[in-house]
């Protein structure tokens, strides 16, 4: 199953597609390579149901979002 993911930093926005579920550290080496955002500094956000914003920097909570 291929996944893909939206992102975005300031006005620039990319499509980083996978051929598996990425892991933190393969979508985080994806944002190091669009926005020369080091790893350590990156972070994912998504809108939840509850219309709650939340923050993604690990696997662990990458996994919540799956």
């Amino acid at each position: 199953m291929k996944y893909t993911v939206k992102l975005s930093f300031e006005n620039a926005t990319r499509l980083a597609s996978f051929n598996s579920q990425p892991t933190w550290p393969q979508l985080a080496a994806h944002i190091e390579k669009c926005f020369h955002i080091p790893p350590p500094c990156a972070a994912a956000k998504y809108t939840d149901t509850d219309g709650d914003e939340i923050t993604i920097n690990s696997d662990e909570e990458l996994r919540e979002y799956y």
